[in-house]
């Protein structure tokens, strides 16, 4: 017997100890010192993709935050 309708599936997704999502952006936390921050320095960033380096350059703000540019392979829906 077959029977014709629609299926509806929820998915819920459990919090990561290190990601944050919000809306399509992925976001994760990293410290620097002052002084790193101020001279410029390379750090090593986890992304959902493996680690990478990022170079901040020196007089560095944490209002505006550092963008990796298509790190991830798919937009999230």
């Amino acid at each position: 017997m077959v029977v014709e309708g629609d299926l509806y599936v929820h998915i819920r997704v459990s919090a990561h100890k290190k990601f944050t999502r919000e809306g399509n952006i992925i976001l994760s936390e990293e410290h620097i010192s002052m002084v790193d921050a101020s001279l410029g320095t390379e750090i090593d960033v986890g992304t959902v993709d493996g680690v990478i380096t990022l170079e901040n350059s020196s007089g560095y703000s944490e209002r505006y935050g550092l963008q990796v540019v298509g790190s991830w392979r798919a937009a999230l829906a």
